[in-house]
């Protein structure tokens, strides 16, 4: 969760400097969204119960600091990767 916490702390400046909620979305979704995407689809099936909860509270966090406008779960990201995956089948 390091690599999170980097990313959290550069949000969390970008924030403190005026940066507009749109902008702090765009920044999240770039920096940890797309990291998490990525990885799903192929390592969702392997997630113990105590990593997705961390997860979620990451996730969760992220909503309430307003680095993100959408309340996201990792099994709602999973679940969308997974739609994306098989559609392009």
């Amino acid at each position: 969760m390091k690599m999170c916490s980097q990313r959290f702390y550069l949000l969390k400046l970008l924030r403190d400097q005026g940066m507009p909620k749109k902008h702090l979305n765009t920044v999240f979704h770039a920096l940890v969204m797309s990291r998490l995407q990525y990885a799903l689809p192929m390592w969702s099936g392997y997630l113990s119960v105590e990593l997705t909860g961390q997860i979620n509270s990451l996730l969760k966090r992220a909503y309430k600091y307003g680095y993100s406008c959408k309340l996201h779960t990792i099994e709602n990201i999973a679940s969308e990767a997974g739609k994306a995956l098989f559609a392009k089948v």
